[in-house]
């Protein structure tokens, strides 16, 4: 059994953990609070994007060269991660859904290679010989909007001139504090439905009609990589509103176990304590009881 002064040094370490899991819950709520704010502004202007581009394509009645389907060679799989830890298995979630969706698109006889977005999961990709990891620009680290400009373009210009035929996000769709489900979704070639869902019963219905200001096929030029960035911006905002909660809702149960731990301890140094102070007795009075006899 660990001695008193044992135990004082670990419910001391416990302490100071509790202080800094409990420092760190602080900085992921706020933090969390604004990439949910963030996260629910820019779902709107997602979805009106998608729309517009539906109108466009069912107008148009013409393939765009983004929307081109082809034969698939190489595809290329941006995986959307944090740069730290500490925030449960977060990133463990995305990670796995990337390596299920390249063990498929592989299975199937494509070249994939990995765009990493976040250092976990470049440390995870780059380690592995198998992918041809790389990372977006150094200098839209940080910033989510500059980021999916980057991956967007990026991807457009590599599609357009052929190197990539095909073009997945991975990321966690965000759901709520506790909840992010990991997710895989094909950006290029783009799949626009020109008849989205309707409201009514989950059936089907037709557009609106609408009149477009130039031709519907010129307007895509401009609406298909709008729509590229706007998801791809969409997925990295996803992404950080989820690793925010799993942050919080982590450094939530590391303090609630730590003063779990110093109550354990605490109860097990007073018991230490007692018991040292009951044998000290009992020698006291046995030596005493000697010296009379």
């Amino acid at each position: 059994m660990p001695t008193v002064k044992e135990l004082r040094v670990r419910i001391r370490s416990l302490r100071n953990t509790r202080k800094i899991t409990a420092a760190m819950q602080l900085v992921a709520s706020a933090k969390y609070r604004k990439a949910q704010a963030a996260l629910l502004r820019s779902r709107p202007w997602a979805e009106r994007t998608e729309e517009l581009c539906s109108r466009a394509v069912a107008a148009a009645g013409t393939a765009h060269p983004l929307a081109e389907p082809r034969e698939v060679r190489r595809a290329r799989v941006i995986v959307a991660s944090s740069d730290r830890g500490l925030c449960g298995s977060f990133n463990n979630r995305a990670i796995g859904e990337a390596l299920r969706l390249c063990a498929e698109l592989s299975a199937r006889g494509k070249e994939v290679e990995v765009v990493a977005v976040g250092r976990r999961a470049l440390d995870r990709f780059a380690a592995d010989p198998a992918f041809a990891a790389s990372a977006p620009p150094e200098e839209t680290r940080g910033d989510a909007g500059r980021t999916a400009a980057a991956l967007a373009e990026s991807a457009a210009a590599d599609f357009l001139s052929k190197k990539v035929d095909e073009v997945w996000i991975v990321y966690n769709r965000f759901e709520s504090m506790l909840s992010q489900r990991p997710t895989s979704a094909k950006l290029l070639p783009a799949e626009t439905d020109p008849a989205p869902a309707g409201a009514e019963d989950g059936r089907r219905v037709a557009p609106e009609e609408s009149l477009f200001e130039p031709s519907p096929a010129a307007l895509l030029d401009v609406l298909l990589p709008l729509r590229l960035r706007a998801r791809t911006l969409l997925a990295l905002l996803e992404s950080q509103a989820g690793e925010h909660g799993a942050r919080m809702a982590a450094m939530d149960n590391a303090t609630r176990n730590s003063g779990d731990l110093i109550d354990r301890l605490t109860l097990m140094a007073n018991r230490a304590r007692q018991s040292a102070i009951t044998t000290e007795l009992t020698e006291i009075v046995s030596g005493a009881e000697a010296l009379k006899s």
